[in-house]
């Protein structure tokens, strides 16, 4: 499959389905990207840069591969990032201990 729309051949058919989606959209009454403007669609050009950067990643089925170049561009260092799954795991065990610590204590007082 090859993506034709760079293809300055299929310039006047790009223009007409751009037409019709326009069209369509409108019909909805929502904003959407650069056809319709307002409430948070991104206004045209806007995520630009967010674009290039996904266009650099090498994806693999599930795996996505950050080149090293555009990880020194971006500051990204190798060092992982705190897991969120892995803190709150470590809270509830906390949180766990100290349960069963009150609950202990409250025995040993009903105990005396």
């Amino acid at each position: 499959m090859k993506n034709l729309d760079y293809d300055e051949d299929q310039a006047t058919r790009r223009k007409e389905m751009r037409d019709l989606m326009q069209q369509d959209l409108e019909v909805i009454g929502r904003p959407f990207g650069e056809f319709i403007p307002g409430g948070n669609a991104a206004e045209p050009g806007q995520i630009d840069k967010q674009i290039e950067i996904v266009k650099q990643l090498e994806i693999k089925g599930k795996t996505v591969t950050v080149p090293q170049a555009l990880k020194q561009e971006l500051g990204v260092t190798d060092e992982p990032a705190p897991d969120d799954k892995t803190k709150k795991k470590l809270e509830r065990a906390a949180r766990k201990k100290a349960r069963e610590k009150a609950k202990s204590n409250n025995q040993k007082n009903s105990d005396k």
